[in-house]
């Protein structure tokens, strides 16, 4: 009889412990994220960018009489400033800047029933080591020693709004029918980030044909949304209508192991036009990627094809850069973007790798101050997010000579080896060129042009990188990144200057992810 009970309690017990330790791995709620530290150390003699207008010169001995007033009227002031013996009003086209900054990530993940989770996530920082909080008082908020959104740091000083909602999304998935749909703010990108990579809020569904070896998805994102304002506060919104949406549709086919294939579209309606320095309109990009690998090597074919119709103020201003009349333009575009890459795996821990990414069109500005962008095959970007050095064709952060506001007719191409050693350490060298599809005009140029002895080229300038990545940890490692950029003819004659040589970055992080 005893021992019937012992065995009755023992089968209970275990009972009981199965069912509690059920519940307990099986978690509702998680917390993950990261904490990165990073230290940056920059260094250039060439701007980022156009500074000069772009509207054309229509008088020129004129023009540079008035420059000369300019930079006579800067010797005398600095003159009198010397003479009393107070620090010069004057700086050298030339910068060496070295800071330290943070963020956190921090992602709420919870699961509730067999149909539904979600993520909740935000960002707290950059924040800049001693940087400053977000100044109200600036209409731009252009401080250089502002980062992140609204940095914070500086002692004495209360810091900034730097917390932003980077996911807050929810997932309702039917298992037995391979269909998810996913509502909320959360990561929408293209294959490789090439036409789109940005958090954004809207609507993704996917739907998996298994046997037929392929997938559906498709989506809406509400891009911008600029209805709700009520500017003369009689009750009434004044702005019907202006807003950004993107629809897109992908199909994916994986019915070899060796080939994968997407065939996707994007479709981008803004009517927003509230904010004049913005293009508005209808584009449209048609993406073909193509992937095929063997044991030894990797090629991809990637190709988008961009078409649609835009308009944008092209202002009229007077020799004395007055602004006489914001007239409003329309172009057609049609334009393309190709990506070419070819990796050979000598073994598995050296391999080679050579891209070419570019996009047809005329990169700089036209003989009439209009954006080469908008002609001779200019390709309009939507929200790209992807990176091919680490300085020239940069959209990931540190300097970044062109940005994915436009990178029309520019073609980068280059090679780099990644190099692992110890398992845990790999070692990354590349080196880079960048050139124009067109060559830059010079005809709105005030520095670099023709009546100074300047000619354009579309070479546009080469990089070298070195970068490294140190797994330390599971969940520990540090990066670190550089780059030095040589420019050419061709950027001298895009951005409008004469004068400098160079570019170069390097950063050192440490990243801790949880």
């Amino acid at each position: 009889m005893i021992s019937k009970k012992i065995i009755f309690l023992l089968l209970l017990s275990g009972n009981l412990f199965s069912i509690f330790s059920n519940e307990v791995s099986d978690k509702r709620f998680n917390l993950t994220g990261s904490v990165r530290f990073r230290s940056f150390s920059q260094s250039r003699d060439i701007s980022i960018g156009r500074v000069t207008p772009n509207f054309p010169v229509i008088d020129f001995p004129s023009h540079y009489e008035y420059l000369a007033a300019q930079n006579n009227a800067l010797v005398q002031t600095e003159l009198q400033t010397r003479a009393k013996g107070q620090p010069s009003t004057l700086s050298k086209k030339r910068e060496s800047n070295q800071f330290f900054d943070s963020r956190i990530l921090l992602n709420l993940e919870f699961n509730t029933s067999q149909y539904f989770d979600g993520v909740v996530g935000v960002q707290v920082g950059d924040v800049v080591f001693g940087g400053r909080g977000l100044n109200p008082a600036l209409k731009n908020n252009t401080d250089p020693y502002l980062i992140g959104p609204g940095s914070g740091g500086e002692l004495g000083q209360g810091g900034g709004t730097n917390l932003q909602m980077n996911l807050m999304y929810l997932n309702f998935r039917l298992r037995q029918y391979n269909f998810y749909m996913r509502t909320g703010i959360q990561l929408f990108s293209s294959i490789q980030g090439r036409v789109l990579f940005s958090a954004c809020a809207g609507v993704f569904m996917n739907k998996d044909f298994k046997q037929e070896r392929f997938s559906l998805e498709g989506g809406w994102i509400r891009a911008r949304e600029r209805t709700l304002a009520d500017i003369d506060s009689n009750g009434f919104n004044d702005r019907n209508n202006q807003n950004v949406n993107i629809f897109f549709y992908k199909l994916k086919v994986y019915r070899m192991t060796n080939l994968k294939n997407e065939l996707y579209s994007y479709y981008s309606k803004d009517n927003d036009v509230t904010d004049t320095l913005r293009e508005i309109g209808d584009l449209f990009w048609h993406g073909l990627f193509n992937e095929f690998t063997m044991k030894n090597y990797s090629i991809i074919v990637h190709g988008v094809y961009n078409h649609g119709r835009v308009s944008a103020i092209n202002p009229l201003k007077d020799s004395e850069n007055n602004l006489l009349y914001e007239k409003r333009n329309y172009y057609s575009i049609s334009g393309a973007l190709y990506d070419i890459q070819f990796t050979y795996f000598y073994n598995n821990n050296i391999n080679f790798n050579l891209i070419g990414v570019g996009t047809t069109g005329r990169p700089g500005v036209d003989k009439d101050g209009v954006p080469g962008a908008y002609k001779n095959g200019g390709y309009r970007t939507l929200a790209p997010g992807f990176a091919v050095s680490n300085i020239a064709l940069d959209f990931t952060g540190g300097y970044a000579l062109f940005n994915a506001t436009n990178m029309s007719g520019l073609n980068e191409i280059g090679g780099f080896v990644n190099v692992i050693a110890f398992g845990a350490f790999q070692l990354t060298f590349g080196y880079y060129q960048l050139y124009a599809s067109r060559t830059p005009r010079l005809s709105v140029n005030r520095d670099f042009n023709s009546l100074f002895g300047n000619n354009s080229s579309p070479y546009i300038g080469d990089e070298y990188n070195l970068n490294f990545r140190w797994s330390i940890l599971s969940d520990f490692q540090i990066i670190f990144r550089s780059g030095h950029f040589n420019a050419g003819r061709g950027y001298k004659a895009i951005t409008d200057q004469s004068l400098g040589t160079y570019a170069r970055e390097a950063f050192l992080s440490a990243e801790y992810r949880f």
